[in-house]
C-alpha cells in the first residue's frame, strides 16, 4: 500500500472550515444508514492495526501519516476517475486532516454503525461543491467522506460502518 503525506488532504479539503463544537443535531431529521452488503466484499486489515474493513473488490485501502506520527487509511474506488474518498483516523497527535465542514449547519444528518455503535454523521456541501461527512467521535478514532455526489457519501458510509476491531 502506498504512504501519502498529510498535505493530499488539506488539498481536498480546501475550502472548508472548522465547525464549533456545538451541537447542531437538533431540528434536523436523522436517517439511518445501513453497513454496506456488497457482493464482492473482502475483509481487510488497517495496516498493523487490529481494525477491519468488509471491503468491496471495486475499492482500495492506502495508509498516511503525519508528522507527529499519526496514522490514518483512506478508502477509495479502483476508478481512478472518481471523486470519492472515505478516510479513517487513528489520533496519536495532531490530526492528520481539518474537519471538514463549514459553519453553518449541517445540510444533512445520517446515522450509522461505527465500530460497532451508532454515531452521526453531519453532512455538509463545501463551496467547491463536495459533499463532505464526518463523524464527531472524541477518542481514538474518527472517519470522513467526501465526494461531487451525494449518494457516494452514502456508499463510503456503508463501508465505513463495516469497521470492527478484533
Amino acid at each position: 500500500m502506498p504512504k501519502l503525506i498529510f498535505p493530499f488532504f488539506l488539498i481536498i479539503y480546501s475550502g472548508c472550515a472548522n465547525i464549533a463544537d456545538q451541537d447542531r443535531v437538533s431540528g434536523k431529521k436523522v436517517n439511518s444508514i445501513a453497513t454496506s452488503t456488497h457482493p464482492n466484499i473482502r475483509e481487510t486489515r488497517l495496516g498493523e492495526s487490529n481494525y477491519f474493513l468488509q471491503l468491496p473488490g471495486t475499492f482500495k485501502l492506502f495508509e498516511a501519516q503525519g508528522k507527529e506520527g499519526q496514522l490514518g487509511y483512506g478508502i477509495i474506488p479502483e476508478d481512478n476517475s472518481s471523486t470519492m474518498l472515505g478516510f479513517i483516523e487513528i489520533k496519536h497527535g495532531d490530526p492528520i486532516g481539518e474537519k471538514p465542514v463549514d459553519n453553518s449547519s449541517p445540510q444533512e444528518i445520517i446515522s450509522a454503525y461505527f465500530l460497532d455503535k451508532k454515531v452521526l454523521w453531519r453532512i455538509y456541501k463545501t463551496e467547491t461543491g463536495y459533499f463532505v461527512a464526518s463523524t464527531d467521535e472524541k477518542g481514538d478514532l474518527n472517519a470522513n467522506a467526501s465526494s461531487k455526489r451525494r449518494n457516494e457519501i452514502d456508499s463510503l458510509i456503508m463501508i465505513i460502518a463495516t469497521l470492527r476491531q478484533k
